[in-house]
């Protein structure tokens, strides 16, 4: 996760993640990237319009999302997020007991 997040951000890209994460990634995100100058910013991914607000507002590079949520087991849309209106940035699913999905979507 965090090495595929160091290859696709640099100083002054925004990630845009879910409000609820895996605690090391929630702490990858707020404080070890926030070293070199990323920002994060967290929205509730199961409200899309809420997403798409916050995709307009903050212009992420990056998308994050787990699927379901531990320990909830919300579960994130993710066709919608991907129709969503972020023609240039990368989609990071992680989806329990298996790989991390790192998707470019480009909406034409």
């Amino acid at each position: 996760m965090a090495a595929s997040l160091l290859v696709l951000l640099k100083s002054g890209d925004t990630v845009l993640a879910h409000q609820r994460i895996y605690g090391c990634t929630y702490s990858l995100l707020t404080i070890w990237l926030a070293r070199f100058g990323v920002r994060t910013q967290f929205v509730d991914m199961t409200d899309l319009d809420a997403t798409e607000r916050a995709i307009r507002r903050f212009d992420p590079r990056v998308i994050y999302f787990e699927t379901p949520v531990n320990p909830t087991l919300e579960l994130i849309d993710i066709a919608a997020i991907r129709r969503l209106h972020c023609w240039k940035c990368w989609i990071l699913s992680k989806i329990p007991r298996s790989t991390i999905t790192i998707s470019k979507w480009i909406m034409i």
